[in-house]
């Protein structure tokens, strides 16, 4: 077993190299990989390798930073230091106002098309249903028949097997009418 440096052991001849410049290439790479993994088709699509990170979203039409797109409203003493005095300023703004138009047309169509699949996706969410075991349906059909709307009652009931209290049950009556079954049944009665 070889003896420490401490005690009087021999030193180890291996070189060290300095790893500063390996370690932040490796670092700087990694990074630029993080940027680029998306869920998003669109912006994978839209993506130019050759711009920064606030060129490419905002070339997209999208916002960076939000504080700055939807700014807190101020008092109205700060709101009047603000406004431009100057018939210059006034036509600088325009004109930076027609640049982020024309940026906006070329970047509809990402825009565009995240909208879109954003209002497909909360269609499809709003047409799911919560769904009733048959046994429940049931239990809804009998209460009603017998109770009407008196929750109270319900939760009284002998058939009230498992005990629910009357917000259960009113809970689980709500449910019972959204569903398309009692529509079908409400639509047969005379």
């Amino acid at each position: 077993m070889p003896r420490s440096v401490k005690h009087g052991g021999k030193k180890s001849k291996k070189v060290r190299h300095n790893m500063k410049n390996v370690v932040t290439a490796r670092k700087k790479t990694a990074k630029k990989q993080k940027l680029l993994k998306t869920q998003c088709q669109q912006i994978k699509e839209a993506w130019d390798k050759d711009k920064t990170l606030v060129q490419n979203i905002t070339e997209m039409g999208l916002v960076t930073d939000l504080n700055k797109a939807v700014p807190i409203k101020q008092s109205f003493r700060r709101g009047i230091d603000q406004i431009p005095m100057e018939l210059g300023s006034v036509q600088e703004a325009k004109k930076k106002g027609s640049v982020q138009k024309q940026k906006a047309a070329k970047s509809g169509a990402v825009l565009g098309s995240l909208e879109k699949e954003a209002k497909e996706l909360e269609d499809k969410q709003s047409g799911r249903k919560t769904k009733l075991l048959d046994r429940d349906m049931e239990f809804c059909i009998y209460m009603i028949e017998r109770h009407g709307d008196d929750y109270s009652a319900m939760a009284r009931d002998s058939k009230n097997l498992f005990q629910e209290t009357p917000k259960q049950i009113q809970k689980k009556l709500r449910i019972y009418k959204e569903s398309p079954y009692y529509k079908a049944l409400e639509s047969m009665e005379p």
